[in-house]
């Protein structure tokens, strides 16, 4: 489930455009994530990096539920031309 949200957060982000066709999230899974739970996905930018189709833009981050237990950490990125 914390993928899909952290999915649609970067997606949000970037715009459809550009996370649907450059993007993706990596995410280590810390703990479960159970029905009813409410889960909330932040981010912030930790690094730019010039290729040959743009700028890759590198985002750490990070899920936490209702009790502020974190639940999922990672990256995700996407390519701006």
């Amino acid at each position: 489930m914390s993928i899909t949200f952290a999915a649609e957060c970067m997606r949000k982000f970037f715009g459809p455009d550009v996370f649907n066709h450059t993007g993706t999230v990596n995410l280590k899974f810390l703990r479960p994530v159970k029905a009813g739970d409410t889960i909330t996905v932040t981010g912030s930018v930790n690094g730019t990096e010039e290729t040959d189709a743009g700028t890759k833009v590198s985002v750490d981050l990070f899920c936490d539920n209702q009790d502020g237990n974190r639940t999922a950490v990672g990256i995700g990125t996407a390519v701006i031309a």
